[in-house]
């Protein structure tokens, strides 16, 4: 599976403070767990919402991060927010949100590779 973020997502990560490490743990829990109940938040169009959690600060003191998730093949991560700064994302944050990943998900291997060329894209340290 590859494992992006956008360079606007990398920016707001490093602000809070969000490593790598800590998405692909919270990506890994996300994918053990199904569509049904409040385990998996979907926003629609291939859109989730994700809790990472940072150790001993508890559910409020967590960020959320906004993926893109194509089961088997691809994670982007578009948005992040700390919980205690913000509930959730407003209803034009959603739509800008839903058309990017309407784009993202159709993206050709080729046209991924410009992006991640580009800077616009940046790998999920290994």
């Amino acid at each position: 599976m590859k494992l992006l973020k956008t360079k606007k997502f990398a920016q707001i990560a490093k602000k809070l403070k969000l490593e790598d490490v800590q998405l692909k743990d919270s990506l890994t829990e996300f994918i053990s767990l199904d569509d049904n109940g409040k385990n998996r938040f979907s926003l629609g169009s291939q859109l989730y919402k994700i809790r990472v959690s940072f150790e001993g600060k508890g559910k409020s003191g967590s960020s959320r991060t906004i993926i893109v998730f194509k089961e088997s093949s691809l994670t982007i991560w578009l948005h992040a927010f700390a919980k205690n700064d913000k509930a959730n994302i407003s209803d034009k944050e959603l739509i800008d949100l839903k058309k990017l990943s309407k784009l993202l998900v159709n993206l050709t291997e080729d046209q991924i590779i410009d992006l991640i060329n580009t800077n616009k894209l940046m790998e999920v340290d290994k």
